[in-house]
């Protein structure tokens, strides 16, 4: 799945979860998904997972709240593109080198889809341009790492504009 299907798949949920408000309430999305998220202790590499069967999104308690948000609305990735291609009921992530080429796969479009919506693309564009590609800034407004947008300008291609 390319970019532009996720996205069009990020913009339906937000449509029909009426998720306007930024930053995005992942936590409201997973509740209107049927998913509850808790907070685990975890001293692995285990950022979080979704349990299907429980209906359950699992973040790790330590992590700061940017991380966790991004870990809920990668999980959320999961639930909407992958439900029906799981073989098992939980998908755990840990180290995405320890995975094979499909499940390498379904965790990029995962973090793909956690990164669209928390910085939606046009209002991604327009905030990056107020505040003139202060990633500090626009990190704030959107509650994510910076890290996380300075791929997301990369992916736009907004870095050096």
């Amino acid at each position: 799945m390319n970019s532009n299907e996720i996205e069009l798949r990020v913009e339906k949920l937000r449509t029909e979860t009426g998720t306007d408000e930024l930053p995005v309430k992942v936590v409201k999305i997973a509740e209107w998904l049927g998913y509850e998220a808790y907070y685990m202790e975890s001293e692995d590499n285990e950022a979080g997972y979704v349990d299907h069967e429980e209906k359950s999104i699992n973040v790790r308690k330590n992590d700061i709240a940017s991380r966790q948000r991004f870990t809920i609305a990668h999980e959320i990735g999961h639930i909407v593109l992958h439900r029906d291609k799981l073989k098992h009921n939980r998908i755990i992530d840990v180290n995405i080198n320890v995975y094979s080429d499909s499940d390498k796969t379904r965790e990029i479009e995962a973090n793909i889809f956690a990164a669209i919506l928390l910085m939606p693309t046009v209002h991604f564009k327009e905030v990056w341009k107020i505040f003139k590609g202060d990633e500090n800034r626009v990190a704030e407004y959107f509650a994510v790492s910076k890290l996380a947008v300075g791929i997301r300008a990369n992916n736009l291609s907004l870095i050096g504009l």
